[in-house]
């Protein structure tokens, strides 16, 4: 520090204002860390505690059907509306992969 071109009677004085505001600084984030902590532990907690209620009745949450909200359905439920989806809208089931035939086609549209 600097304090050593102030002039004598104040070198003190300014040196320990100096180390006082230091230290509040270090508790204040040492009091910032730890509240960040228990705030993190209880967020893990509560995500636990949600994937283990999904777990035990068969549910998961996904992306609604419209909109950008988010559900939760039983996986059977799920399923279902799969397999729905699949026999009301032909889709066919293909023994290769087709993907790579569209990858290697030029890219017109890209451009």
């Amino acid at each position: 520090m600097c304090y050593y071109l102030l002039p004598p009677e104040k070198q003190e004085y300014t040196r320990y204002q100096v180390a006082k505001q230091l230290k509040k600084l270090q508790t204040q984030q040492t009091s910032k860390s730890r509240y960040s902590e228990r705030r993190q532990y209880e967020e893990i907690k509560v995500l636990n505690s949600i994937k283990d209620k999904l777990r035990k009745n068969k549910a998961l949450i996904t992306k609604a059907d419209k909109g950008s909200s988010i559900i939760i359905v039983y996986q059977n439920e799920y399923e279902q509306k799969v397999l729905d989806f699949i026999s009301n809208n032909g889709v066919e089931d293909l023994n290769s992969n087709i993907t790579t035939k569209f990858q290697k086609r030029p890219q017109k549209h890209h451009k």
